[in-house]
């Protein structure tokens, strides 16, 4: 079995270290604008491309850019290859971090310095987009303004544009520039007159022919930066995946994807295609080499993978693990936000070995494989490797049912002054020590004009915390009747809004921690702070959940109808590897030791000493949001918020009501 897959290597044109500020193409060599030292150079490399698409890059003759009009440092907007085979660098005087002079750059394929044309008054202070075009006429774009310049001889056209410059690339049918409406959520893109400088809308749909979805996204995104095309054809680059765009055929096609550096999708810069099947591109500063091929797959190899997703980013995950060296194949099937239903058709029915989604499954039941056997069998991973408690937390009848790539704690901090080291202290504490520090006048938030609608927030806010505490799913039991509970309802009944408060001057904080170093930032907002949680008389109540990030945050589960249950382990291991977790882009790595050596590199012991007290205290997990559940003890508070149950009554009815419940979801 023969399929399409996709790789990509960090390469390295410069013996020293240099940071590559911009590239382009010429034949078969680069151009690289680099920076080492603060001081800017050129380097010259060429390339080739192998059989199976790979394309390596040469050693880097370094080059001197040319002197420039301008005193004191320069600021480089960009370079390009112009279709008159010329290279073409623009850069603009630092005015403090603007430019009001710029100066072009024109370069020989040889990396020869030619001649350059001056624009001294530049009233746009900087440039995002930029391109040169066959017959002289540069595009020079930024925030929602195109000038049109023929060289050597000055401004052509120049329009002010209802929408967002994004970037300038020149194919075939001329320059076009790439923008986006915001009040229409589209991207037109706009072809350049050659002669006139006059800019006219091309064709294209906002809706994909096919009914991708995906594709659909793409098309409305446009071209957030350049892609030097290899033969005419135009590109958008939409800083993790190029695709191809034919304006006649009104088709989207996309050519590769990846996210080579593990942070946001716009750390990807410019990129040039090598070959039918190789590009390169810039990000942070690196050269970054992608390609596919078409390689031999073993039989059978095939996973299928179900998934919910928002904007294509986890599809881009499970697509870049279809390396050559992966003896797996993960086909795909997509599902948009809101078709949680349709996932849970086809799971039922056994159409996937792997379901990838964000909290719209429940993975409770023996529907789904228990992935315990599969960590205490793996050479690489054991129960240890994981953050402290994850996995007891999100464990039910003693399996484990699904896994996440990253989390986030939820707690709760007050001054170290007041609350000490935060143990130990109940809700009755806590309204103790309001009343006893100057300055402090509620437990919770109360900076609300309506004090009904406080009472409501802060009981959301209880449910949720609820969810996880309160609910023994092990067990399949609930201790809505507990004195814990009843002190923290009681004092949702309590609580009185208060729209004059600063903003300080309550006791407990809410607070997200994805690292040592958040903790470090709250405490440079706050002062030393308390891990508080929610109180409980012990050691608080914190939580770890999925971050709130649908593209890149994801929770993995294999059904137990699963044909390729290896296949659908070998991702889950994949996105747990080093290299996959120590890339994350937000949120924290569920496995300790990366959590350990980013914290050991970058915080103090004593700062590093509270973050791994937190994280032994995090006892809970928040799965997903089980809205029934979540009505449940909202629905059933409002007649004592109300005054018309006494706290008693209302805790025994929770009690009755989730009981029932949790029995017939978790017994």
């Amino acid at each position: 079995m023969t399929v399409r897959v996709e790789d990509r290597e960090e390469a390295h044109p410069f013996a020293e270290d240099a940071s590559i500020l911009g590239m382009a193409r010429q034949g078969s060599s680069l151009l690289f604008l680099a920076e080492r030292n603060g001081a800017a150079f050129l380097g010259l490399s060429g390339y080739t491309v192998l059989e199976d698409g790979r394309p390596s890059v040469d050693p880097a003759r370094e080059l001197a850019v040319a002197s420039l009009p301008f005193e004191g440092e320069a600021i480089y907007y960009g370079l390009t290859a112009g279709g008159d085979g010329n290279f073409y660098l623009l850069a603009g005087n630092n005015d403090n971090n603007a430019s009001t002079q710029l100066a072009i750059q024109r370069y020989s394929p040889a990396g020869e310095y030619l001649d350059s044309m001056t624009i001294p008054d530049w009233k746009l202070l900087a440039v995002r987009a930029f391109s040169v075009g066959s017959s002289g006429e540069l595009v020079l774009g930024e925030d929602y303004t195109v000038c049109i310049y023929r060289w050597q001889e000055g401004l052509l056209n120049q329009e002010e544009l209802g929408q967002a410059v994004y970037s300038a690339s020149l194919c075939s049918q001329g320059l076009v520039v790439s923008t986006y409406s915001e009040r229409e959520w589209t991207a037109p893109y706009l072809l350049v007159d050659s002669g006139t400088g006059k800019l006219s809308p091309l064709p294209l749909s906002d809706q994909d022919p096919a009914g991708d979805h995906a594709n659909e996204i793409k098309r409305k995104s446009g071209s957030l930066l350049p892609c030097q095309s290899y033969a005419g054809e135009y590109l958008i680059n939409q800083g993790d995946c190029i695709s191809l765009i034919d304006f006649e055929t009104d088709t989207l096609e996309p050519l590769i994807e990846w996210n080579s550096t593990g942070t946001s999708p716009d750390a990807c810069g410019p990129s040039c295609r090598l070959g039918e099947n190789s590009f390169a591109c810039l990000a942070d500063g690196k050269l970054i080499l992608a390609w596919s091929d078409t390689v031999e797959k073993r039989e059978g190899g095939i996973v299928r993978v179900g998934m919910i997703d928002m904007r294509g980013t986890l599809a881009q995950k499970v697509r870049q693990v279809n390396t050559a060296g992966c003896p797996y194949t993960y086909e795909i099937t997509q599902f948009a936000w809101g078709e949680g239903d349709k996932l849970r058709t086809e799971l039922a029915a056994g159409n996937f070995d792997l379901v990838i989604f964000y909290g719209e499954l429940n993975t409770s039941s023996n529907s789904f494989e228990d992935l315990y056997p599969y960590i205490d069998a793996d050479p690489d991973l054991s129960r240890a490797s994981f953050l402290p408690n994850l996995l007891e937390s999100s464990s039910v009848h003693g399996e484990l049912h699904q896994l996440w790539n990253s989390v986030l704690i939820h707690t709760m901090t007050a001054p170290e002054s007041v609350a000490g080291d935060g143990r130990g202290l109940t809700v009755a504490d806590c309204e103790r020590l309001v009343e006893d520090t100057q300055g402090l006048q509620s437990v919770f938030d109360n900076k609300y004009s309506d004090s009904n609608g406080l009472k409501q927030d802060t009981l959301q806010n209880i449910a949720y915390l609820a969810m996880t505490a309160f609910v023994d799913k092990e067990s399949a039991t609930c201790s809505f009747d507990s004195q814990d509970f009843k002190d923290l309802l009681a004092l949702v009944s309590r609580i009185k809004a208060n729209p004059d408060s600063n903003g300080h001057d309550w006791l407990l904080s809410n607070a997200t921690v994805s690292s040592a170093e958040s903790v470090t930032f709250l405490e440079e907002k706050g002062g030393p702070l308390a891990f508080v949680g929610y109180p409980d008389g012990g050691d608080g109540i914190h939580y770890y959940s999925l971050p709130n990030d649908f593209e890149n945050c994801m929770t993995m589960a294999i059904p137990a109808n699963s044909r390729s249950k290896v296949g659908a382990w070998t991702f889950i291991k994949t996105m747990l590897s080093h290299s996959n977790q120590s890339s994350l882009s937000y949120g924290m790595p569920v496995i300790y030791d990366v959590v350990k050596e980013e914290t050991e590199r970058t915080v103090s012991e004593q700062e590093a000493a509270k973050f791994y007290d937190l994280l032994e205290r995090t006892k809970y997990a928040e799965q997903a949001t089980d809205e029934t559940l979540l009505g449940l003890i909202t629905d059933s508070s409002q007649a004592y918020l109300a005054g018309t149950k006494t706290l008693d009554e209302t805790a025994r009815l929770i009690q009755s009501k989730v009981s029932l419940y949790v029995s017939e979801q978790y017994g």
